[in-house]
């Protein structure tokens, strides 16, 4: 008996094709992390230098995507992007001196720990310690149940997760996710 295919079939089959659909899979995740990391304070309060050496960083990355051939490897350079690259853009960031500041500073909106200069003392800064920034991939939830069927499974996750998440916080770690 004869095997019945889809009109569509060989388009799946085909392995040029299955490959440019996994580039462009881990482009837009690399774009749609370029944006998140756009979108920070860390990002928005550092010169103009740190930004483009971040961004210059992140189309390093976009154009190896452009030379890969294995779906294997790019997967996994998404999945590196955002566990490795993105908290390491966001730790230099933070770390680059900022560009003076006029007005407030809103530290319930920059996160708290971003170092700005005071009023018209340059000298006088309103610094903390750059925070360490860690992907959520890379802190270990124990606690719950491994398989989770019922609401009450998801309820003792979360609760576990949250324990490791406020717990990476008060450490003075800054979660990527």
């Amino acid at each position: 008996e004869a095997t019945r295919r889809s009109p569509d079939w060989h388009q799946r089959d085909d392995p040029v094709q299955l490959v440019a659909d996994e580039r462009a899979t881990a482009v837009s995740t690399i774009e749609a992390s370029r944006g998140d990391v756009q979108q920070t304070d860390y990002y928005k309060l550092a010169s103009t230098e740190a930004q483009e050496r971040a961004m210059n960083q992140i189309n390093v990355r976009l154009i190896q995507l452009e030379h890969q051939t294995s779906i294997a490897e790019l997967r996994l350079a998404a999945a590196n992007f955002a566990s490795v690259v993105v908290p390491r853009l966001l730790q230099e960031l933070a770390s680059v001196p900022r560009p003076a500041t006029t007005g407030p500073v809103d530290f319930v909106n920059s996160g708290g720990d971003i170092a700005v200069e005071i009023g018209d003392n340059p000298d006088a800064k309103a610094a903390k310690p750059t925070p360490e920034f860690v992907s959520i991939t890379k802190l270990p939830v124990h606690g719950g149940k491994t398989v989770l069927a019922s609401t009450s499974d998801v309820d003792e996750y979360v609760e576990a997760l949250r324990a490791v998440l406020t717990a990476a916080v008060q450490e003075g770690k800054r979660i990527t996710r």
